[in-house]
């Protein structure tokens, strides 16, 4: 899945992400790390693929499984999909309350120094040179 949507072809990368998950569910467990990072890239491509509905539910799977001290970078790039799912929403502020939050949290991590990277990069890229962080 992750070659065919690294090529664009998120029709099939969706299939096979799906096809993977159903696989390492039945043989790890649905709470194992591996099964994690298949949502993410199921997050992934729906985002690619615009359908902000089940990029959201596939990212918040991912989230509820990832640990953010042991794969700081996974859990970012989840937080990530959730944040570009709902600026191309309009939620803007909630978005950026998303990257502002995974920035505390990863900021703690003893590993994560590009996950830190990315969601400033993230940040940049949106005009806001402050962490936003909900109340």
């Amino acid at each position: 899945g992750r070659a065919a949507h690294g090529s664009g072809a998120y029709e099939r990368a969706a299939h096979e992400l799906q096809a993977a998950l159903t696989a390492r569910v039945r043989s790890l467990g649905d709470r194992h790390p591996a099964v994690g990072t298949t949502w993410l890239w199921i997050a992934r491509t729906r985002r690619d693929q615009r359908k902000p509905a089940a990029a959201r539910e596939a990212a918040s799977a991912a989230l509820a499984i990832i640990d953010p001290q042991r794969d700081p970078d996974a859990w970012a790039q989840a937080r990530l999909v959730l944040a570009d799912v709902l600026w191309d929403e309009g939620e803007r502020n909630k978005a950026r309350s998303v990257v502002g939050e995974a920035l505390a949290t990863v900021r703690t991590a003893t590993s994560g120094q590009s996950a830190v990277a990315m969601l400033a990069a993230w940040q940049k890229a949106r005009g806001a040179d402050e962490p936003e962080v909900a109340d």
